[in-house]
Formats: structure tokens, C-alpha cells, sequence
């Protein structure tokens, strides 16, 4: 058998810890205020290759220093590292089975991937489209998590009986 290199098991502990640290930056920044401190706020100065920010004073710079905003960094890479581990991380039993369900998993949530960016492109245009964009790896990494448990739940309950 040919093993697919994985992250150990704890690197889903820590997948889950970076998700839920990324929601709930995000609830309280932008729904369900938790305190009165909010990442959106927060700005750091920072290496950008182009930048084009609405609230810049001109039009659009490239390879250069400018203020960007840590809580959506936060956010978003959090979540998306969260996801990694998550996905990428080895079940305690590998093998041939469950090499199988990983690739059953990739291919279903590769093929609703490209659904979801298809309808995109058709139907959501300007910010909102690349906010789709921009979450589209998310979307990606959560359609395999989704698809490969409920495999693997359904195997698991298949085989206790």
C-alpha cells in the first residue's frame, strides 16, 4: 500500500482550535460583540504586492508598505490553516479503506467546488464575487471534512452492527 503523507492526528485538535478562534473573531467583530476590543480595528503596516483599498487617498499601489487589517488576516488565514489540519491530518487508522474515502471525499468536493465557482462567475458580480473568491479554498477544505466523515460515520455505524 502507497501512504499519503499526512500531519499527525493533533494537528486536528489544532485545526479545531484555529476555526474556532477565526468564528469567533468573527462574531464578535462583526455580529454577536463579545467585548468591546474588535480585530477590524486593529491595523498593522505591512509589505503589500497591490492595494487597492476603497479608503486610500488615490488610486491603487503595488510593491509597497501600507496599512492592512489584522482581523481579517486573522479570519481568514486562521480558518484556512484551521481547515488544513483538519483535512490533512491521519486518522488513527490508515489504510486502504480509508485511502479510498479520502479520494471519494476529494473528488465529490472538487466537483462541487467548481459548481459553486461556476454560479459565481454566473450570477455574483463586483466585492461580493471576490468575497466568494476569496473563500473558495474554505469552501473546498469544508466539502472534503463534510463528505469524508459522514463516510467514515456511516462505515463506523455500518460496521458495529
Amino acid at each position: 500500500m502507497k501512504r499519503i503523507p499526512l500531519l499527525p492526528g493533533y494537528f486536528r485538535w489544532l485545526g479545531f482550535v484555529l476555526v474556532f478562534i477565526s468564528v469567533m473573531i468573527f462574531l464578535n467583530d462583526f455580529y454577536l460583540p463579545m467585548s468591546t476590543y474588535e480585530f477590524t480595528n486593529l491595523k498593522f503596516r505591512t509589505f503589500v504586492i497591490a492595494d487597492n483599498t476603497p479608503a486610500r487617498n488615490g488610486g491603487p499601489v503595488y510593491f509597497t508598505l501600507s496599512d492592512v487589517n489584522l482581523g481579517f488576516i486573522l479570519i481568514v488565514l486562521g480558518a484556512l490553516l484551521g481547515l488544513c489540519g483538519i483535512a490533512f491530518s491521519r486518522k488513527i487508522i490508515e489504510d486502504e479503506f480509508i485511502n479510498s474515502l479520502r479520494l471519494f471525499a476529494w473528488s465529490w468536493a472538487i466537483i462541487l467546488s467548481i459548481l459553486y465557482a461556476v454560479m459565481a462567475n454566473l450570477f455574483v458580480f463586483g466585492t461580493p464575487y471576490l468575497s466568494l473568491m476569496v473563500l473558495f479554498p474554505h469552501f473546498l477544505l469544508t466539502l472534503f471534512i463534510l463528505i469524508f466523515n459522514i463516510q467514515w460515520w456511516r462505515y463506523s455505524k455500518g460496521r458495529g452492527q
